[in-house]
C-alpha cells in the first residue's frame, strides 16, 4: 500500500508541534491533525511553568535572548512571549500561616505565555513538509506491516490518512490510547475535574509566588491552587487560581462552586473583592499508572499521552523532539523507538516505581484538620525552606520539615505527632 506522509502527528500541543517542527528540519513529511481551529489558543487549566530545578526530567535548562536551551537533550525552542519568575511556593493555612519553599538565586519556575509559545512552535514548522488539519478529529489508528491508517473527521467530512509512522501527542486523556486498550493495564488512581479562573484586579500579597491554599475550609476536596501568568495584554500579567484535584470526600462536587465559595467567602476574599473573571478554563484528570514501553510496531505514545500525569511544559517539548528523532531512525533502519523507550524511562520520575510509590500513597494535608494545619504551618511561619516546585520530592521535602520539629510537636501535639510518624510508616512501607 501507498503511504502519503512519513508520519501522522495527532494533536497540536507543545509535544505535537515540537514533533512537527523537529521532523520538518529533518526533511520528514508529515499530517498534523489538531481537533481546535485555532493552534495557539487553548481553554484547558495549565499552570504554564517553565520547572527550573536542575535535574528536573533529567534535563538542565537556560534562557538565552528569545530562546528555551535544553543543555543535556541539546536543542532550544524559540520564545518570544514575557515570563513571570516565581521565587517561592506557598502553602497558607486556613488562618494565613504560611509554609515556604524557594531559592534565593534563582526562581524555582518560570511562568510562559503558552499561547505564545504554541504560535513560536507553529512558526518553525515547514509547512511545505508539514500538512497541517485543524478542526480534525483522529478517531481511530490501525498499524499495517508497513505503516499505519488513521481515521479522521474533519468538520464531518470523514476519511483517512495514511503514513509510515504515527507519533500520538493528544495528552494526558489520550483517545488514541484509550479506544487501543492500551488503558487496561494501567492502574487507575482517580480522575478529578478541575476549574480555573483568569482574573485581573486581585491583591495578592505574596507576589511571583505559587500559592497553594490548603485545609477543608478552603476546599473539601483538596488544595486551591494560584499563580501569576503574564498572559494579559502587552503582558500583563493576571493570576489564574484554579479548584484542585479532589484528595478526601465525595467525588461529585461541583468545582465552580467550590472555588466560587472560595473567592467569596473564605479568609482571603478580600484578595478577590475588586476581581474581574477575564477568562474560565477547565480540565479532567486522569491519572494512571505510566506505560513503560511507550511505543508499538509503528506508533510511539509521546508524552502526556503515556504519562502517570503530565510531563510538564518542558518535558512535552523534550518528548516531541526526541520522537521525531526516533521516528527518522526507525524510517532509516535504525532502533529509533528503542532509543525513545531509553529516554523516555530514564528522563521521567514517574517511570521509576521508588519514587511513584511514595508520591500515590504520601505526605498529604487532607489527613490533618484545619486547626492542625494552622498549627504545623506556624512553626515554619518565619523561615524560607529550600526546594522547588517539583510534583515528586514536594511531600517527602515537606515531611521531613516537620519531622524536624517532631520533638517540639510530641510535646505540643501529640496527635499530631503520631499522625506524622504514620506517613513515614506507610511510605517506607
Amino acid at each position: 500500500m501507498e503511504y502519503h506522509k512519513d508520519l501522522i502527528i495527532i494533536g497540536a500541543g507543545p509535544s505535537g508541534l515540537m514533533a512537527a517542527a523537529t521532523s520538518s528540519k529533518l526533511g520528514l513529511t508529515s499530517y498534523l491533525i489538531e481537533k481546535k481551529s485555532k493552534i495557539d489558543t487553548y481553554k484547558r487549566s495549565c499552570c504554564s511553568m517553565i520547572l527550573t530545578e536542575p535535574g528536573m526530567h533529567g534535563e538542565y535548562l537556560a534562557f538565552e535572548n528569545d530562546r528555551i536551551c535544553f543543555l543535556k537533550n541539546d536543542f532550544s525552542v524559540k520564545y518570544t512571549g514575557a515570563y513571570t519568575d516565581l521565587w517561592q511556593s506557598i502553602r497558607i493555612s486556613p488562618s494565613g500561616n504560611t509554609l515556604r519553599l524557594g531559592r534565593k538565586a534563582f526562581p524555582v519556575a518560570k511562568v510562559i505565555n503558552k499561547a505564545q509559545l504554541l504560535r513560536n512552535l507553529l512558526d518553525e514548522i515547514d509547512e511545505s513538509l508539514v500538512e497541517i488539519l485543524t478542526s480534525t478529529v483522529a478517531g481511530n489508528l490501525e498499524e499495517e506491516d508497513d505503516g499505519v491508517i488513521v481515521s479522521v473527521v474533519e468538520k464531518g467530512r470523514r476519511f483517512k490518512l495514511r503514513a509510515k509512522l504515527c507519533l500520538v501527542c493528544d495528552g494526558v486523556n489520550s483517545h488514541i490510547v484509550d479506544i487501543l486498550g492500551l488503558n487496561r493495564n494501567r492502574k487507575h488512581f482517580f480522575t478529578s475535574k478541575v476549574v480555573s479562573y483568569v482574573l485581573d484586579k486581585t491583591k495578592i500579597p505574596y507576589p511571583n509566588s505559587w500559592i497553594t491554599f490548603m485545609g477543608r475550609s478552603a476546599s473539601p476536596t483538596g488544595a486551591i491552587y494560584m499563580l501569576p501568568k503574564p498572559i494579559g495584554e502587552d503582558g500583563k500579567i493576571l493570576y489564574e487560581i484554579s479548584q484542585g484535584l479532589p484528595l478526601i470526600g465525595e467525588k461529585n462536587y461541583s468545582a465552580k462552586a467550590l472555588l466560587d465559595n472560595f473567592i467569596e467567602n473564605s479568609h482571603f476574599s478580600e484578595w478577590f473583592e475588586d476581581a474581574e473573571i477575564i477568562d474560565v478554563h477547565g480540565t479532567t484528570h486522569i491519572m494512571r499508572s505510566p506505560i513503560r514501553k511507550p511505543f508499538l510496531k509503528r506508533t510511539i505514545f509521546v508524552g502526556d499521552s503515556a504519562a502517570f500525569m503530565e510531563v510538564d511544559n518542558q518535558g512535552a517539548l523534550m518528548c516531541g523532539f526526541n520522537a521525531a528523532k526516533a521516528a527518522q531512525k526507525e524510517l532509516e533502519g535504525e532502533k529509533g523507538f528503542d532509543e525513545y523507550y531509553q529516554f523516555w524511562n530514564t528522563h521521567f520520575e514517574f517511570n521509576d516505581e521508588s519514587l511513584l510509590s511514595p508520591i500515590i500513597k504520601g505526605f498529604g494535608f487532607s489527613a490533618f484538620s484545619d486547626d492542625e494545619i494552622d498549627y504545623l504551618f506556624s512553626l515554619t511561619q518565619d523561615t524560607l525552606y529550600s526546594g522547588y516546585v517539583n510534583h515528586f520530592t514536594v511531600g517527602r521535602v515537606i515531611l521531613n520539615i516537620f519531622l524536624e520539629k517532631l520533638p517540639q510537636i510530641e510535646k505540643e501535639k501529640p496527635e499530631i505527632a503520631k499522625k506524622l510518624k504514620s506517613f513515614v510508616e506507610k511510605i517506607n512501607s
